[in-house]
């Protein structure tokens, strides 16, 4: 009986991108951004974990060898999230959007970028590089929290957008994500970004802003 060779690991094993086909051989089961990651985020209602990052990116290297090669790290993030990477030099638009969504919460942004979407496409999270023991808690302690608490998280982000928009009127500069209807999903998006707390990855809220909706008991 023949051998069938072995099914790739994942959907960029063999990319025309060179940085995408590095990571073929990872054993998160990476995919490529487009609409059919919101739509099967939406049905098995799970965050959307996008990592950007370009070839010559000394740290995204170091990134994937420490965490995207670990196999209990890929196991979490292939059984609790839907995790995609994209290159930042084709999908310049997108990259520039996370770019802006973590600097305006971290206060400064670069590759690795890492950031947690919802299943509608909202930002929730972002961070660059990240230690192997420290993401491995973030990824631990979100998804609990997103299984307990979606529903609420949802509800409250859109209560947060209109807010936003009273306060500070329609948004407009920036560019969208693909797919998005500009004015009212960016105007979600820039709330997430203004209230998220510099610093600690999951709580809300500091001295100088207003406290995010959610606001966990824990942290990392």
């Amino acid at each position: 009986m023949p051998v069938l060779p072995a099914a790739p690991p994942n959907a960029l094993h063999a990319d025309p991108s060179p940085y995408l086909a590095l990571h073929g051989d990872d054993p998160v089961r990476w995919r490529h951004w487009g609409p059919e990651v919101l739509e099967s985020a939406r049905a098995e209602q799970r965050l959307i974990f996008i990592s950007s990052g370009y070839f010559a990116c000394h740290w995204c290297h170091v990134m994937q060898r420490e965490s995207y090669r670990d196999p209990a790290i890929a196991a979490l993030l292939n059984r609790r999230f839907i995790p995609v990477k994209i290159d930042r030099e084709l999908e310049p638009a997108l990259d520039a959007y996370l770019i802006r969504f973590v600097r305006s919460t971290r206060g400064s942004a670069g590759w690795p970028l890492n950031v947690f979407l919802t299943p509608e496409g909202y930002p929730l999270l972002g961070l660059t590089y990240a230690e192997p023991q420290r993401l491995r808690r973030l990824l631990e302690g979100l998804a609990g929290r997103w299984r307990e608490q979606s529903g609420a998280l949802s509800r409250r982000a859109r209560l947060a957008a209109a807010e936003l928009s009273e306060r500070a009127g329609v948004e407009t500069a920036g560019t969208a994500a693909p797919g998005e209807v500009p004015d009212a999903r960016r105007l979600r998006r820039a709330l997430l970004a203004m209230a998220l707390r510099e610093g600690d990855d999951l709580e809300g809220g500091s001295a100088n802003r207003r406290a995010f909706p959610w606001r966990p008991s824990w942290g990392c």
